[in-house]
């Protein structure tokens, strides 16, 4: 169901299949306000089932407010219609938690944020619902700057998606900030073993890679320390070339950098 999209813009289909059933009556009636329901915008699909129910009298008919103003980005309207939802204990309570939490990072409000998704996560008994809130979690966590619990809701969301590789990608790149190389590599690793052919993933290595050789450069107190970052830096090159091989824009316009240097 394509109203249902909210959980996560790139899980959509995910969120169809969980909440289809949940909706089916209230799907026959956007149907009957639109009959080229599917092949319409979101948006738009939105706003004529919205002016259909003027006076919302039901926990879905408020959850289709809300969901409007949080497509407009009306944060402030959106908190108060799931904040009414919430009234009716519906049997999808677990979703109005989770954007609510969507809607506060909106607002740049990450902790209520998290205290959101807790409530979801704490009130779900459906596993893709689950793994959706702890993507938006650590979504949470990674904008608040708390790269290390961002990692841990990552995690959770790879035991459901382990051949996800933009969640690896992720993850490398929070333990990288962290200033974790190692744990970075890993990942970044792993995100090369599902997609060989990526491109950005030999880019992030090489960045990684040449960030710790200029740290170690800067900080050398031998010639062993200088042969180390030497080392570090021409594994950088050597996964810039091969993300210039496979197409990589930036990283052929840096590799045409450094062979001016």
């Amino acid at each position: 169901m394509l109203i249902l999209h909210f959980v996560n813009k790139k899980r959509g289909k995910q969120a169809e299949k969980v909440y289809t059933e949940r909706y089916d009556k209230l799907l026959e009636e956007i149907k009957k306000v639109q009959p080229q329901y599917a092949s319409k915008e979101l948006k738009e699909e939105i706003h004529n089932v919205v002016e259909k129910i003027a006076k919302p009298t039901t926990a879905e008919d408020w959850f289709i407010k809300a969901w409007s103003a949080q497509v407009d980005e009306n944060y402030d309207k959106a908190i108060v219609y799931y904040e009414r939802i919430i009234e009716y204990k519906p049997n999808f309570i677990d979703v109005v938690y989770n954007n609510l939490g969507n809607v506060l990072i909106g607002k740049k409000d990450f902790d209520k944020a998290i205290d959101y998704f807790n409530k979801g996560i704490n009130t779900t008994s459906d596993a893709l619902t689950l793994n959706a809130i702890n993507y938006n979690m650590g979504l949470a966590y990674r904008r608040n700057g708390e790269y290390s619990k961002a990692i841990e809701c990552y995690k959770k969301v790879i035991e459901i998606e382990p051949t996800n590789v933009e969640l690896y990608i992720i993850i490398a790149n929070l333990f990288d900030t962290n200033d974790d190389l190692d744990n970075a590599l890993q990942y970044y690793h792993k995100a090369a073993q599902i997609e060989p052919k990526d491109a950005r993933i030999y880019y992030e290595v090489s960045v990684a890679c040449m960030k710790h050789a200029e740290k170690l450069f800067k900080n050398a107190v031998s010639h062993t320390d200088l042969l180390l970052a030497d080392n570090w830096r021409n594994t950088a090159i050597k996964h810039l070339q091969r993300a210039a091989q496979l197409g990589d824009a930036k990283s052929q316009e840096l590799l045409s950098k450094l062979d001016e240097v």
